[in-house]
């Protein structure tokens, strides 16, 4: 009788149960050819990895550079073998393909023609870019994932950011969204990093360097990923170093 369902579980494509002896192969293979992370570029974070089977979060108060740490970490990864896929909801393809050059060269936007077109020769199969700036469905969102990783080959995907994705407000859509980025990046051994906004501070304005619990939204967000990074910029040494006064060097001018 149990076999009789088993068999019409499977036909179905519904039977969920391994014997553990068939798995014996699985684990010896992942245990001597562990899956590795991706780098960030900085030293001081080198013990940090971005999941490449898991959702990395990335967050911090608006206009504290997240999507300016996002790329970089982009741009760090294509420079080390790894395709990666950018869909940034929020700004046009052509204004993020200029973030991304003038990050490159470590300069504003003064860069000259020649070099935009070195570089966008040198991002060609490198980086990807999603040509959508606006709202987007869950489901756009997940099949975009999967289409960038099984046509493209992409080791990484960056969704900046989660307010622009269409889940209604609802907490439970939220949940939901969430539990699935999870399940894609392990099923497609692919990394996804999501950059998403802190709610408005308390008395002590963006002077605090926020937390994981300061994220906006319910605590699944951060129990369904790999990896949280937090961002902060300390914007009264930023507006000084503006005015060319003679700044606090005792104080770091950027935490992650």
């Amino acid at each position: 009788m149990l076999t009789d369902e088993l068999e019409m579980l499977s036909a179905l494509g519904l039977n969920k149960f391994v014997d553990p002896s068939t798995l014996v192969e699985k684990a010896i293979e992942r245990r001597d050819n562990p899956v590795r992370g991706i780098a960030l570029p900085w030293s001081k974070l080198q013990g940090f990895e971005i999941s490449k089977e898991g959702v990395t979060l990335i967050g911090g108060y608006s206009g504290h550079q997240k999507s300016t740490v996002t790329n970089q970490i982009a741009l760090n990864a294509a420079a080390s073998g790894h395709k990666v896929c950018l869909a940034s909801l929020e700004l046009t393809s052509d204004y993020l393909f200029n973030m991304l050059a003038s990050q490159s060269a470590c300069m504003g936007d003064d860069m000259h023609d020649e070099y935009l077109h070195r570089f966008g020769k040198w991002a060609d199969d490198k980086l990807f870019i999603v040509d959508h700036a606006d709202v987007m469905s869950p489901d756009e969102a997940i099949q975009l994932i999967i289409d960038s990783k099984r046509l493209l080959g992409c080791d990484m995907f960056v969704l900046d950011c989660l307010m622009q994705i269409d889940l209604g407000g609802e907490l439970e859509q939220e949940k939901n969204f969430m539990a699935k980025l999870g399940a894609v990046a392990r099923t497609y051994s692919i990394a996804i990093c999501v950059v998403h906004h802190c709610r408005k501070p308390g008395q002590e304005g963006e002077a605090k360097i926020p937390g994981r619990e300061s994220l906006i939204g319910s605590s699944h967000l951060v129990n369904a990923s790999s990896g949280v990074l937090m961002v902060w910029m300390d914007m009264d040494k930023a507006a000084a170093k503006q005015r060319g006064e003679e700044l606090d060097d005792s104080k770091p001018c950027f935490v992650i």
